[in-house]
Formats: C-alpha cells, structure tokens, sequence
C-alpha cells in the first residue's frame, strides 16, 4: 500500500514538473516574440522620424509630389507601428494571465 502511495506522488511529481517546464517554455518564447517585437517597434519608429524628416524637406523645396509620397509611406508606418504595439500588449497580457495562473 505504501508503494502505491509513493508510486501516486512520484506520478503526480512527474505530472506538475511537465506543466512547469510547458508553461516556463512558453513564457520563454513569449517573451522573445515580445523583445523582438520591441526591437521592430525601435525601428519602425526611426524610418517614421526619417520619413517625415524627408516629406517636410521635400515640402519645402516646393516638390509637393515627392513630398506626399513620403507623407503615405509615413501613414503605412503609423499602422505598421500600430499593429506591433498591439501585439505588444497582447503578449504582456499572455504573460501576465499564465504567470496568475501558475
């Protein structure tokens, strides 16, 4: 009887461990999604700054049309930043829920 109670612990040991090590991966590759995200979000938002800088050196040159080309691939950089902020705070949210629930 002993043998079949140390057998049940060793089985519910071996049961939490794996939940453990799934939800310590997970977390790991959220939080790597999240630095990489990051790290897109740094950059979009130097090409935003350099592509405005452009649109307004254009505009005063008196070069409208260029100057509303870089205008547009600005407002496709707004939404790109946009889309990596939400994923962003989606990921924060993951973490945040997995490690209440751990």
């Amino acid at each position: 009887m002993q043998m079949t109670s140390i057998h049940q612990n060793l089985e519910k040991f071996n049961q939490f461990n794996h939940q453990y090590n799934n939800v310590k991966t997970e977390l790991k590759l959220i939080s790597e999604k999240k630095r990489a995200n990051k790290q897109r979000l740094k950059q979009l938002q130097l090409e935003l700054r350099i592509t405005t800088s452009h649109a307004k050196q254009y505009k005063k040159q008196g070069n409208k049309a260029v100057s509303e080309s870089y205008l547009a691939k600005a407002f496709q950089l707004l939404d790109q930043i946009t889309g990596v902020k939400r994923q962003i705070l989606m990921q924060r949210e993951i973490i945040e829920e997995v490690l209440k629930s751990s």
